[in-house]
């Protein structure tokens, strides 16, 4: 497919906090906005393989808007730790991101 992703630093959170952000899926060589049909977002912790998908939601073209797509992560899971890097990205679903879609650390 036509379309690449972006990288996004959302900096430092507190533990148990909910993070939201939201990302556009366009077409590279066009710009157009296209809807995700469908998609899985993980969470991958520091520089390993280690992933989750818990308390993660995706919400594809969010409010009707073809194109912008919201992701909400609630970090009271055990999974999430102090002085860790976390990066996160579309894993499954019919349109995949090229690049990792964020970085935060808590």
């Amino acid at each position: 497919d036509d379309w690449q992703g972006s990288v996004i630093y959302l900096g430092d959170f507190d533990l148990d906090a909910t993070l939201f952000f939201s990302f556009t899926s366009r077409r590279f060589s066009t710009g157009a906005p296209f809807a995700l049909d469908s998609g899985a977002i993980s969470v991958y912790k520091d520089a390993d393989d280690t992933q989750t998908t818990t308390g993660v939601t995706l919400a594809a073209s969010d409010d009707g808007i073809t194109g912008w797509n919201r992701v909400t992560i609630d970090t009271s899971d055990a999974f999430y730790t102090t002085a860790t890097d976390f990066q996160v990205v579309i894993t499954t679903g019919s349109k995949k991101l090229k690049k990792g879609l964020t970085g935060a650390k808590y």
